[in-house]
C-alpha cells in the first residue's frame, strides 16, 4: 500500500497569505517595505507577480470566467524574503 507523506507546514501570517494572492496593481495597500518585494524589478519575488499574463478561458465567453496563468509562488522563497522585511515593517509601523 502506498504511503502518503504530508509535510508539516507552518501557519501563514495574514501578510504571507496576502502576498500569495495580491495583484501587482494593488500593492498600495501594503506597507512600503512589503510592496517593494513585488514592485521592485530587482526583487527576487517580482517574477511571481507579472503585470501581464495569459488567461485560459477554456471555452468561456467572458474573460472574467477564465483562469489566470501565472507563476506558482515558491513558498520557501516568499517566507524567507518576508522574514527579511519584517523588522522594516515594525519600524514603519512605529513599533521598532
Amino acid at each position: 500500500m502506498p504511503v502518503l507523506e504530508l509535510g508539516i507546514r507552518l501557519q501563514a501570517t495574514p501578510f504571507q497569505n496576502l502576498m500569495y494572492v495580491i495583484h501587482p496593481s494593488n500593492t498600495r495597500i501594503l506597507p512600503e517595505c512589503m510592496a517593494d518585494l513585488i514592485d521592485d524589478e530587482e526583487s527576487p519575488l517580482a517574477k511571481y507577480y507579472p503585470s501581464e499574463y495569459d488567461v485560459d478561458r477554456d471555452g468561456e465567453k467572458y474573460m472574467s470566467k477564465g483562469v489566470a496563468i501565472i507563476p506558482r509562488v515558491n513558498e520557501e522563497e516568499l517566507y524567507e524574503k518576508i522574514a527579511f522585511v519584517y523588522p522594516l515593517l515594525e519600524a514603519e509601523e512605529g513599533n521598532g
